[in-house]
């Protein structure tokens, strides 16, 4: 569920946490205004902690296959 939003005129940032468990932290989605693209997301858990991913360098119009999103494929063909 959406918690928040603010912009500062070239990004805008959407909070969301877990209606049931926001105790459990929350994600910033972070777009840009012009094109809107997501760019980065923020992810806070429930101690405090927090991960950020900023994309750059992002390429359009590129096929990827489903196999990249099947962590049952993925775990099959990883060798320690």
């Amino acid at each position: 569920m959406v918690t928040g939003h603010t912009s500062d005129g070239t990004t805008t940032t959407v909070t969301a946490q877990d209606p049931d468990h926001p105790d459990y932290g929350s994600i910033q989605l972070v777009f840009t205004a012009s094109p809107v693209e997501l760019r980065q997301w923020l992810v806070s858990d429930d101690t405090g902690s927090q991960t950020t991913v900023i994309l750059n360098d992002v390429q359009t119009g590129v096929q990827i296959g489903d196999r990249l999103f099947n962590i049952q494929a993925e775990l099959a063909d990883w060798n320690p």
